[in-house]
């Protein structure tokens, strides 16, 4: 207990909400999907950003980005678009990296 707070308590909570979220979208997505959304987009969020509220918003802004690209690019060049999308994430990476 921390300032009255059960932390034990709410970090358990965490971390079921983040095992349902990964199991889900793995299930949902696929493992590399997930993946780059869960630590690519991120990745380049903190690469640019210093405060956590602007990670968080470069991070989706990212995310979507390259999902409607992702889309675009698959549907015209007929390719997969699970691994498009990964694709336009890292290539995100490697530019600002």
């Amino acid at each position: 207990m921390i300032s009255g707070i059960f932390v034990d308590y709410w970090e358990f909570c965490y971390m079921v909400a983040l095992a349902l979220i990964v199991s889900v979208s793995s299930f949902v997505g696929g493992v590399i999907l997930s993946f780059c959304y869960i630590v690519v987009a991120p990745s380049i969020g903190l690469i640019l950003a210093g405060e956590i509220k602007s990670v968080v918003f470069i991070s989706v802004f990212f995310s979507i980005c390259s999902t409607f690209l992702g889309f675009t690019i698959g549907y015209i060049f007929d390719m997969p678009v699970n691994q498009t999308i990964c694709a336009i994430l890292c290539i995100f990476l490697f530019f600002y990296v």
